[in-house]
């Protein structure tokens, strides 16, 4: 288990933690992937509805992959801000 001081608050990151924040994160991947199709069904410009799902797509997976720093965590909410503003 690693502790590390995010923002003045002391983080510990355990394997399980890791194990369900990659989980999520891979379905979030899924999810956004899945919302270019009804992007462009709905309208949307088909350059800017690639290029916004692909890159919430591969931001999910690249956080997935550095969910071994405690900070991962806490950048690994943007996808889903950013899909709560779409």
């Amino acid at each position: 288990m690693r502790s590390e001081n995010v923002g003045g608050v002391v983080f510990q990151v355990t394997p399980g933690m890791r194990r369900l924040g990659a989980s999520v994160l891979g379905m979030e991947a899924i999810v956004v992937a899945l919302t270019i199709p009804v992007a462009l069904r709905s309208g949307a410009e088909p350059s800017v509805a690639v290029a916004v799902g692909a890159g919430l797509a591969v931001l999910c997976v690249l956080v997935a992959a550095l969910l071994k720093r405690p900070v991962a965590f806490i950048v690994g909410t943007a996808p889903l801000g950013c899909l709560g503003l779409s």
